[in-house]
This record gives C-alpha cells, sequence and structure tokens, in this order.
C-alpha cells in the first residue's frame, strides 16, 4: 500500500489539474468571485488597436484578458479572429471584469468568423453585454466634423438616449474626422468606473448610414 498510495495521489492530481484547466462557458465565468481561477474559450473580437487587452466572446457571452507585454507574449501573439483558451484571475478594474494576471493560454485556431454584434440602444448598454460585440443604429456624434483625439470620450446620441464612446492613445481612429452623418456604430461593450463606454478598434466600426445631416 506505500507504493500504491503516492501512485494514486499523482493521478489524483493529474486529474485535478486537467479538470482545473477545461473551459467554463463565459457567462458562468462572470458568476464567479474576484480572485478565482477560471478557464474560458472564445474567439478574440480585438487587436492591440485597444492595447494590452484582449476581449473573448462566446455565445454566452464576453470577457477581456489584460497582461502588461513585460509579463508574457499573450498581447503579442493573440490577433482578432484567434480562438483561445485563456486561464487567469478574475478582477475588477475600475468596475470593468477582467482576468488579469493570466496563468495559461493557447490558440486553438485562427482567422474565425467574429460573432455578429448585439444591435442595443444606449440605455440597453449594461453589465449584460459587457465584454461583447454590440452596435448602435441611426445615432449621431458629438464633435461631428472635427478630428478623432486620444485619450477622448465622445457621446453617442439616439433619439433622447446617450452613451460614451473611447478613442485610446494611440487608436487607428485618431487624426480621422468623426462623421456629420447618420451613423451605425460597432464597437465592444466596456465600463470605466461608474460608466459603460463603447469601444470602436478602426474606421470599419463607425458606417455611415446617410450623408451629411439636414
Amino acid at each position: 500500500m506505500k507504493k500504491v498510495l503516492p501512485f494514486l495521489f499523482a493521478i489524483v492530481g493529474i486529474v485535478f489539474s486537467m479538470n482545473a484547466q477545461t473551459p467554463i462557458d463565459i457567462a458562468a465565468a462572470r458568476l464567479q468571485d474576484t480572485g478565482t481561477v477560471v478557464t474560458i474559450q472564445g474567439v478574440v473580437t480585438n487587436g492591440s488597436e485597444l492595447g494590452n487587452i484582449r476581449y473573448i466572446q462566446d455565445p454566452t457571452g464576453g470577457l477581456p484578458a489584460f497582461q502588461n507585454p513585460t509579463a508574457g507574449d499573450f498581447v503579442s501573439k493573440v490577433k482578432r479572429g484567434d480562438v483561445v483558451k485563456v486561464t487567469g484571475k478574475l478582477k475588477d478594474f475600475n468596475k470593468l471584469l477582467e482576468l488579469d494576471p493570466l496563468t495559461s493560454y493557447s490558440i486553438i485556431s485562427t482567422g474565425a468568423v467574429l460573432p455578429t454584434p448585439k444591435t442595443l440602444t444606449p440605455f440597453q448598454m449594461t453589465e449584460t453585454y459587457e465584454g461583447q460585440l454590440v452596435q448602435f443604429e441611426n445615432c449621431t456624434m458629438s464633435n461631428a466634423g472635427e478630428l478623432f483625439k486620444g485619450n477622448t470620450t465622445y457621446t453617442i446620441t439616439q433619439g433622447t438616449q446617450t452613451c460614451a464612446l473611447f478613442v485610446r492613445t494611440g487608436h487607428p481612429l485618431v487624426g480621422k474626422t468623426i462623421p456629420a452623418a447618420n451613423l451605425k456604430i460597432v464597437g465592444i461593450a466596456s465600463q470605466f468606473k461608474d460608466a459603460y463606454q463603447l469601444l470602436p478598434r478602426d474606421e470599419n466600426d463607425i458606417i455611415v448610414l446617410s450623408s451629411f445631416l439636414s
């Protein structure tokens, strides 16, 4: 028995380790307490345009994974359209739920079709959609006719409803003209402190539906 028991404990340890790496639905991961280590799998919906964070989405929800490049090669290797499996600790960063730090990751495949953005009104952008691709139709933007600036928050207006749109420093939109038009705007639903905000990824996320407003 003295020789058998260590072998059995080793087998149990291997099984436990494998289970710990089994992905769970993102919706289930989002229900866990902060500080819990979880493994998720989904398609990456952004690249370097949003900095050191990659938003991951599966059919149940979305969850970002953050990594400082000095801590590993996750953000340098993972691109939009990659299907990834990621293990990390749940963290509340200014009320945005994210994985940080990351324990491990693997790229399952590349070039996946991204999820269809969910069509919302500004007031519908809540915790339910955090981390997911969403879109607003028939809306306008503040500061129309001006150039996008980095580290700046803009306002999306749809009828009587509004929400924030954030452009980070170094974003592909910086220096581009804000259309004075009726728009469809696509982006990732995110949060900073008490405000939900839309994160467009590039010019393709701002679609002119009709020409200059009268």
